[in-house]
């Protein structure tokens, strides 16, 4: 490994040393007795995608979850608890 670049050093000539980082090299900075490694970023590659087609076996539960009862409860929701507290429903077991 190469002798640390001072802080002080590294700020005079930051450009010319994001250039050689840049180019693939590792820098070391030491500053307030602490060592930080600059090394040029690495690229993700993106994940080949599987394509999403109209016979895509995920349209199977589109509309899955569609509710047959009111579609107003959140504007309501004190209209339904005030009627559900006045009229209680029956119990179910006799």
């Amino acid at each position: 490994m190469d002798e640390p670049v001072r802080f002080d050093e590294f700020m005079t000539h930051a450009a010319a040393i994001f250039d050689q980082v840049a180019a693939g090299q590792q820098i070391v900075v030491q500053r307030n007795g602490e060592l930080v490694r600059l090394s040029p970023a690495r690229r993700r590659r993106k994940k080949p995608g599987r394509r999403f087609s109209t016979d895509d076996p995920l349209w199977d539960i589109v509309g899955a979850g569609r509710s047959t009862g009111p579609t107003d409860t959140s504007t309501r929701k004190h209209a339904y608890l005030a009627d559900a507290t006045m009229n209680p429903p029956a119990p179910d077991h006799e």
